[in-house]
């Protein structure tokens, strides 16, 4: 059987006269493809949202390990249970040496100060860090002007800053950034030379210093109680957990701590976690997919009983067909056909609606800043953008192709079947 205009114009002479069922069960599937599209795009807003806040979902893996030292829960070789825990750099660097996972360490060093710039002042978290900190360690860092922290600066103890591109508009007044690369501002009354400018995020607007310099202007802390370790090789969650055993046993020696105290350190490792949270994610996924497609269920089987009707109405018409000689894929074909047009046309219609209403969607979040809450200055999304992606696009265009064939499967069957004989005799 030839499909051609005559054949399309015949299934469309067949369906107007039957509008209002048409109507109904195209509507029952235009409405389920809405449905699945803003449930799934509300599921990618959630998620743009969710990884804004967080930094998950990264587009760069970021292998950095971050630990702590905490109280001992046990007695140890004449020590008392409750003990804090410290560690100086030579031990890190000792810790480094025993665990050969570890390629890079670096101490937590981090207080809160007040940086000012003529009459112009802010407050905010200094860290000190090391040569290879942005490298290994925070790898979102987009830098805007100048240059960051590099080895000269650690080896020699240079009084050089790093500053967001936030608190540079606070202290400059300007956001030519270049303009603030050589100026001298003042941390706690002593003197820094900016050194570059970074862009600032949600959850990122520390300064940076060399960490020798930090140490040497901060004499009252010494004591370190994290660390930051770059351990590349380390990419999944029994590697984690391997990893962390090595790494308590590593510290009890150094530290003379009870080997089995696991209470005394706590690990969290960047990578293994996104990981985590991009299966947590899938399964969100999955689960709005299932939701989604119950919604296009109701109507898949409007389909499949409009089109059980239509055979019954034409059951006559398909025995004279038969006895002029079609075949049984001709008949087959007929109803498939049919049924495939009707989901395509209802679930192509509501695309497009659905395709409105996350343009909307976008609209208002970005215009009213919806998902948007501030805690502590800082801007928390609890929602972003919704989108609907090209992947999700030929995901639905896949899903109304099976739809029509799954509805019209039963019906076509039931036409084959059809006796020509007692169809032209009734």
């Amino acid at each position: 059987m030839r499909i051609g205009h005559e054949y399309f114009s015949e299934i469309i002479d067949n369906l107007k006269r039957n509008r209002l069922r048409t109507f109904l069960t195209g509507f029952a599937v235009a409405w389920g493809i809405i449905f699945l599209v803003i449930l799934l795009s509300i599921g990618v807003g959630l998620n743009r949202g969710i990884s804004k806040s967080a930094n998950a979902g990264d587009t760069e893996p970021n292998y950095g390990i971050y630990f702590e030292v905490w109280m001992t829960n046990l007695p140890y070789q004449g020590y008392p249970a409750g003990r804090w825990l410290y560690f100086d750099e030579s031990q890190l660097a000792q810790l480094q040496e025993m665990v050969p996972a570890i390629e890079d360490i670096a101490p937590r060093l981090r207080s809160w100060n007040k940086i000012s710039y003529a009459s112009q002042v802010v407050e905010g978290a200094v860290k000190g860090i090391g040569a290879n900190y942005f490298g290994h360690f925070e790898t979102r860092v987009k830098m805007l002007a100048g240059r960051g922290i590099n080895g000269n600066d650690v080896y020699n103890r240079e009084k050089t800053l790093l500053i967001s591109s936030s608190d540079a508009l606070k202290l400059f007044g300007t956001d030519r950034y270049s303009e603030a690369v050589g100026k001298s501002v003042s941390v706690d009354n002593v003197s820094f030379t900016v050194v570059g400018v970074y862009e600032a995020s949600q959850n990122q607007s520390a300064s940076y210093m060399p960490s020798s310099t930090f140490t040497m202007i901060h004499p009252n802390d010494q004591r370190i109680d994290g660390g930051y370790i770059y351990a590349p090789t380390i990419r999944s969650r029994k590697d984690f957990e391997a990893f962390n055993k090595e790494l308590l046993k590593a510290l009890s020696s150094i530290l003379s701590f009870s080997p089995d105290d696991d209470q005394a350190m706590w690990g969290y490792s960047n990578y293994v976690n996104n990981e985590q949270y991009n299966k947590v994610v899938n399964y969100f996924y999955l689960f709005l997919w299932i939701v989604g497609l119950s919604t296009l269920l109701i109507g898949i089987v409007g389909v499949s009983n409009i089109m059980l009707v239509t055979v019954r109405e034409r059951y006559k018409e398909i025995g004279i067909r038969k006895a002029l000689g079609a075949k049984p894929r001709d008949i087959l074909a007929m109803i498939m056909v049919e049924s495939l047009f009707i989901t395509a046309v209802a679930g192509a219609i509501g695309l497009v609606i659905a395709v409105g209403f996350v343009a909307l969607g976008d609209y208002l979040v970005t215009a009213y800043h919806i998902g948007e809450m501030s805690i502590m200055g800082e801007t928390i999304h609890l929602f972003d953008t919704p989108v609907l992606s090209p992947q999700m696009a030929l995901g639905i265009l896949v899903v109304m192709i099976i739809a029509g064939i799954v509805a019209g499967y039963t019906p076509a069957r039931r036409a084959i079947r059809i006796s020509a004989i007692e169809a032209m005799r009734d």
